[in-house]
């Protein structure tokens, strides 16, 4: 029914379901979609990369091939490697480590955005490439 507020469980799914999707149900063109209610339903993806530099990241190699390497000059709270539509492939927590090295040879080839969290809040954006 158009805009009736469902919860909507996947069933057939590639991948990890991180929950379930909460939003308006619509209907138009001759297909479903479901629009988020709240802006706490969006979950926040950088979709550009800044050239201010509040943390200070090193990310090496860059094309990088089964292993990428993540040093801050203040201790590291989480890594986020998102593709360019916005997915996140992979979280980290790091603990309050200065550096860090990724494992990331499970992940398909192509262009990342790689967003680095410190314990303080301030975040980075680098983009990447996976060989």
């Amino acid at each position: 029914m158009p805009g009736q507020v469902i919860n909507f469980r996947p069933i057939f799914v590639r991948g990890p379901v991180l929950g379930a999707i909460t939003g308006i149900l619509n209907y138009s063109f001759g297909e479903y979609k479901i629009a988020p209610r709240f802006n706490e339903d969006l979950e926040e993806v950088p979709t550009a990369v800044a050239d201010v530099s509040l943390v200070e990241g090193d990310i090496w190699p860059n094309p990088a091939g089964k292993t990428l390497h993540v040093r801050a000059q203040e201790a590291i709270a989480s890594i986020r490697m998102v593709t360019l539509s916005g997915k996140s492939e992979k979280i980290v927590s790091v603990d309050g480590a200065n550096s860090f090295t990724m494992d990331v040879s499970e992940l398909p080839r192509g262009i990342y955005l790689v967003k680095i969290v410190t314990l303080s809040g301030q975040s980075e954006v680098h983009k990447v490439m996976l060989q």
